[in-house]
């Protein structure tokens, strides 16, 4: 049993990590989506670099992060917020456009967190923004990355109560190049 997220999520997981054995448990009351959006899993495309870009960064999922967090708490969402990505220097890069953007009692009061899968473990935020980074110019060892341990983004995608909206390349996601990443983005976008 999971007791932390809505159903759509846990229904992802269960089907692409545990083999369809867990159930969700959540008490609706505890679960704040944010207006106008139901509980579950949502996807933003956000295209890739052009280029190969150092460190494993991708500008422009950072930017849409940014954006869509100060329109979030604009909005007046009051529900916790997280951000996780599996690569540390794009967790550096959305933390700097975040913080361009969104005055800091805001974030505050939103219990706003950025970190790396391995740095949100044990964490869980309300709504959870996933960039996961990946696109047809990440280095192979980017991608060798993800693939080895998909428990990363079983621990990503499980962080959230309410949503959990991918910032990223739905294209690449859909190549399957990491299944439970096309999963994913079936699951997202698809009726």
């Amino acid at each position: 049993h999971q007791y932390r997220s809505a159903g759509p999520i846990v229904d992802y997981i269960s089907e692409t990590f545990y083999g369809g054995q867990l159930t969700t448990s959540y008490d609706p009351e505890t679960i704040r989506p944010p207006k106008d959006q139901k509980p579950g899993i949502s996807w933003t495309n956000v295209s890739g670099p052009a280029v190969a870009q150092q460190g494993n960064v991708n500008p422009l999922e950072a930017e849409a992060i940014a954006a869509h967090i100060r329109l979030l708490l604009e909005q007046g969402y009051d529900g916790s917020i997280g951000v996780i990505s599996p690569f540390r220097p794009q967790v550096q890069a959305i933390e700097a456009a975040v913080r361009a953007k969104v005055p800091v009692q805001k974030l505050e009061a939103a219990e706003f967190r950025v970190a790396t899968v391995d740095g949100f473990q044990g964490q869980e935020r309300d709504v959870i923004l996933f960039s996961p980074c990946l696109s047809a110019t990440s280095a192979l060892s980017a991608v060798t990355f993800l693939q080895k341990d998909l428990r990363r983004l079983n621990v990503a995608i499980s962080r959230a109560r309410a949503v959990a909206h991918v910032f990223g390349d739905l294209a690449y996601a859909r190549s399957a190049k990491v299944r439970a990443l096309a999963r994913l983005a079936a699951v997202a976008t698809e009726p």
